[in-house]
C-alpha cells in the first residue's frame, strides 16, 4: 500500500513538474508534454481508486466505546442476500441466496474470494427465498437451511442440509438432508418468512426456526422453533407462535434462548423462549394491521387482537414502528474488544439501517442505543477476539474494533 502511495505521488509530481498534468498546459521552463509520464500516473491512481472502492476505514462514535470500522465490498457479482459465518478473525463462509458459497479471506485493504461451490438452490427460486443461514457443526462440516421447491408438486418447504468442505481444495459436496418442514405448501406464500436460522443447542442437538410461509395460520412445522436431533434428523417443537424469525442465538453462559422476529405493521420482537410455551402470533402482536387500524377488524394480519399479547408469552422487547430486525448475539460477559458492552445485546435491523445495542439486565431491556450504519444489516457475528463482523444486504462485510485511542481504558 505504502509503495503505491509512494509511486503515485512521486510518478504525478514528475508528470507535473514536465508539464502536461493539469489541462495539458506547461508550469515548467523546459515546457513540453510527458504522455509516458501522464499514462503512467493515471494507471498508478485508478488502481489506487478502484482499492478504495472496494474498501474503507471509518470510525463511528458510540455512547461507551468508539468503533473502528472496516468495510469489505465482496466481488461476488452475485445477489446478496443471504448468510455468513466466521471461521476465524479473518476467514468467512459466505453464501448468497441463489446458493454460491465463498470462502472470503480479509486482510490488510483486500478480502480475497473464492468460490467453494454450489448449496443446490433449486432452479429459478424466487428471489426472496434461496439460502438462510449457516452454522459450523465441526471442522469441515457445515448445516445450511434452503428454501425447498418441489416441482412435481410445485410446494415449497425448508430444507436443512449438511455439507462437507475444504477451503483449501475449495470443495463442497451435499452429504445429506436432515430435515425439512412439513406439510410443503403451495402458492401463495410469504417466502421472505421462511425463518431458517440455526444455532447450536447441545452436542447432538440444534434449534432451527422455521417461519410462517402460510401468513394467517399456523400449519405442520411452520411459525415455530425446533429442536433437531443431529444423528438423525429427528425433531421435535421447543416454542410456538412465532411469525418470522429473523434472528435465533443461544446464550451458553445463562442457558438462554434469544430470538427475534418481524412483526406486522410495527412489532418487531425480541423474544427469550422457554421449552413448550407460545408466543403468540397469529392471536396476538404489538404491532397492526397493514390496511386499517380498527382493534376489532380482521384483514388477515393479526386474526384476533393487534397492540396486545394477552394470554400468550410477552416479548422481552418489541419496536413499534418495526425496524426491520434482524439477527442478534449477546456479547460475552469476558468479551475482550468491547468491555463496556459486557452482557448487551446487540440486534441488527434491515429498514433502519441501524445496529441496536441494548443493555440487557435483571431481566429486562433498560435501554436501546441505536448505532446508524446507513445499510440493510442482514446478519451479524462474533469473531473469536471479541470484534463483531457485520453483512450487509450490499455484500459488504464491515468488521468493528474499538479504536486505539481507548485501547488502554
Amino acid at each position: 500500500m505504502w509503495v503505491g502511495l509512494l509511486l503515485t505521488i512521486g510518478v504525478a509530481t514528475l508528470a507535473f513538474l514536465a508539464g502536461g498534468v493539469a489541462d495539458m498546459k506547461s508550469y515548467w521552463p523546459f515546457g513540453g508534454r510527458y504522455p509516458v509520464l501522464e499514462k503512467m500516473a493515471s494507471r498508478v491512481t485508478d488502481r489506487l481508486e478502484r482499492e478504495l472502492e472496494k474498501y474503507s476505514k471509518e470510525v463511528v462514535l458510540t455512547g461507551l466505546h468508539e468503533l473502528v470500522v472496516e468495510s469489505y465490498v465482496l466481488p461476488t457479482g452475485a445477489p446478496k442476500k443471504g448468510a455468513f459465518l466466521a471461521l476465524s478473525n479473518t476467514d468467512f463462509l459466505v453464501a448468497y441466496g441463489q446458493g454460491n458459497l465463498y470462502h472470503v479471506a480479509i486482510g490488510g485493504r483486500t478480502a480475497r474470494v473464492h468460490l467453494l461451490g454450489s448449496l443446490g438452490v433449486a432452479e429459478n427460486m424466487p428471489s426472496n427465498a434461496g439460502v438462510k443461514d449457516l452454522l459450523l457443526v465441526a471442522p469441515g462440516k457445515l448445516l445450511a437451511t434452503i428454501t425447498t421447491h418441489d416441482a412435481t408438486k410445485d410446494c415449497f418447504a425448508l430444507g436443512l442440509f449438511e455439507y462437507s468442505f475444504d477451503t483449501e481444495q475449495r470443495s463442497l459436496e451435499q452429504t445429506r438432508r436432515l430435515f425439512q418442514s412439513e406439510p410443503c405448501l403451495t402458492m401463495p406464500l410469504a417466502l421472505e418468512e421462511a425463518g431458517g436460522r440455526i444455532v447450536r443447542f447441545s452436542e447432538d442437538s440444534v434449534l432451527l426456526s422455521v417461519g410462517n410461509l402460510a401468513p394467517t395460520s399456523l400449519v405442520g412445522d411452520y411459525g415455530r422453533v425446533l429442536k433437531i436431533r443431529l444423528r438423525d434428523g429427528a425433531s421435535s417443537v421447543f416454542a410456538t407462535g412465532l411469525r418470522n424469525e429473523q434472528g435465533l442465538f443461544f446464550d451458553q453462559e445463562r442457558g438462554l434462548v434469544l430470538e427475534t422476529e418481524h412483526g406486522p405493521r410495527g412489532g418487531d420482537e425480541i423474544n427469550v423462549l422457554h421449552e413448550g410455551k407460545d408466543y403468540g402470533w397469529p392471536n396476538v402482536t404489538y404491532g397492526t394491521n397493514y390496511t386499517v387500524f380498527d382493534d376489532e377488524s380482521v384483514d388477515g394480519t393479526c386474526v384476533t387482537k393487534c397492540g396486545s399479547h394477552t394470554g400468550h408469552e410477552l416479548p422481552l422487547f418489541a419496536f413499534v414502528p418495526s425496524i426491520g430486525i434482524s439477527e442478534l448475539i449477546r456479547y460475552p460477559f469476558d468479551g475482550a474488544e468491547f468491555h463496556r458492552w459486557r452482557g448487551n445485546l446487540l440486534v441488527g435491523s434491515l429498514r433502519a439501517g441501524t445496529l441496536f445495542r441494548l443493555e440487557y439486565a435483571e431481566g429486562r431491556i433498560i435501554f436501546s442505543e441505536p448505532i446508524p450504519f446507513g445499510e440493510r444489516l442482514r446478519d451479524i457475528a462474533l469473531l473469536p477476539n471479541g470484534s463483531i463482523a457485520l453483512m450487509t444486504d450490499t455484500g459488504k462485510l464491515l468488521i468493528l474494533t474499538r479504536a486505539k485511542a481507548n485501547a488502554q481504558q
